[in-house]
């Protein structure tokens, strides 16, 4: 894993320790992944895939993300895939696609 620098950051402080995968098909200019008001990881420019550690706030068994994404105009609708692997979990994975040169959407994680 490497470390998050510059534009990117990482919540650290509460939560499960988590790893988050991003997948991409096609370049961002931005992304950010939240959780409720917390932005869990920000970057300008991420490559087509990225791996942070973060700490994951779970509600009971399960987490709901928002991912926001900006590709440049002419860019064509882009599935952009989140995996979770909670500390002491099953990794979980969700692909959403982007309409448009953006994407706003919910991601929704649960384990038994």
């Amino acid at each position: 894993l490497r470390s998050l620098v510059g534009s990117e950051m990482c919540i650290r402080d509460r939560g499960v320790p988590t790893v988050i995968t991003v997948k991409c098909a096609h370049r961002p200019r931005n992304i950010s992944i939240a959780s409720g008001d917390a932005v869990l990881w920000k970057a300008e420019n991420p490559g087509l895939h990225e791996e942070v550690e973060c700490r994951l706030p779970l509600k009971g068994s399960s987490a709901t993300l928002t991912v926001s994404a900006q590709w440049p105009e002419g860019t064509p609708d882009t599935p952009v895939t989140l995996e979770l692997e909670p500390e002491g979990r099953q990794a979980a994975s969700v692909t959403r696609w982007s309409f448009g040169p953006s994407l706003n959407d919910t991601y929704s994680f649960s384990w038994k």
